[in-house]
């Protein structure tokens, strides 16, 4: 069982991003939550929030983590990507407490299949300044739920 410990971090409820390139990540996939003991090295190291390298023999090694996997959630908290600095901030809230087990949950997908092309027509559609499109996805235990502007709920498995 996971053991988190949260210390004065707000719940994250809302991610959003918003997209206007020819380029869109593909559909969610497989999630792996594994527990990491923040008294010993990780064994990684990321950029941002994605994988870029595991260290032979290391706890992220051993568990089976792998180059290109994105970190989603810690201790339950969703965990957003592409912010400036960010990957010291998740760095810093998988290990400030070095006392207690950190369950991290991992998008796991091949590191060639992070950005997808997009259909012709949705790249025609964006050369031509179709506009900025806001998604807004929620997170929860059970999924990722998207609300689409027309208010209808779309739920993605994850």
């Amino acid at each position: 069982a996971e053991v988190c410990k949260q210390q004065d971090t707000p719940p994250i409820k809302i991610i959003r991003e918003r997209r206007n390139s020819a380029v869109v990540d593909p559909p969610l996939c497989q999630r792996m939550r594994v527990v990491f003991d923040p008294s010993r090295p990780l064994g990684m190291v990321f950029a941002d929030t994605i994988v870029k390298h595991v260290r032979k023999g290391g706890q992220a090694d051993l568990i089976g983590v792998q180059n290109g996997w994105r970190i989603a959630e810690v201790c339950g908290k969703p965990v957003i990507r592409g912010f400036k600095g960010s990957d010291r901030s998740v760095f810093h809230y998988i290990t400030r407490d070095k006392t207690i087990p950190i369950g991290v949950v991992f998008e796991c997908r091949d590191p060639e299949d992070w950005k997808v092309p997009m259909s012709k027509a949705e790249a025609e559609l964006a050369k031509k300044g179709a506009g900025e499109v806001t998604l807004v996805f929620e997170a929860n235990d059970v999924g990722l739920s998207m609300v689409t502007e027309s208010g209808v709920v779309d739920k993605v498995t994850v």
